[in-house]
């Protein structure tokens, strides 16, 4: 499961920082695109825009301040070893000045991670 929500994680971020690009003589129209890319764009939305509620805007905003990650949970090292190699990436393809950090405590963040197990999710609700 934590890996299952770590891709999930990767995957969310790298669209958001690859949506800000310049390149737009490289942007593929949707009508390009496979099934299965179609999918992983609905996905995307549901889950890391919020769309799959109805109440959020169909427009897609960029991350203007640094990004303060707070991880949940204390993850394994393995864990916490794969979310710093994702942060290190992004930033290194950041040409914008933006930048993602991971932080000790919960006030300082702006991006809260939850990486519990699925039993005890389940369970508490």
């Amino acid at each position: 499961m934590k890996n299952k929500l770590l891709l999930l994680f990767t995957l969310s971020v790298l669209i958001l920082v690859s949506s800000c690009s310049k390149d737009d003589d490289e942007i593929i129209p949707e009508s390009e695109l496979s099934e299965y890319n179609l999918d992983i764009i609905s996905y995307f939305k549901d889950v890391a825009l919020g769309f799959e509620d109805g109440n959020s805007s169909n427009i897609i905003r960029k991350w203007k301040s640094p990004m303060k990650i707070y991880l949940d949970e204390n993850p394994s090292s393995s864990i916490n070893t794969k979310v710093e190699q994702t942060v290190n990436e992004i930033n290194e393809l950041s040409t914008d000045g933006f930048l993602i950090e991971i932080v000790n405590d919960a006030n300082l963040s702006n991006c809260y991670i939850f990486l519990g197990q699925l039993q005890i999710s389940l369970k508490n609700s």
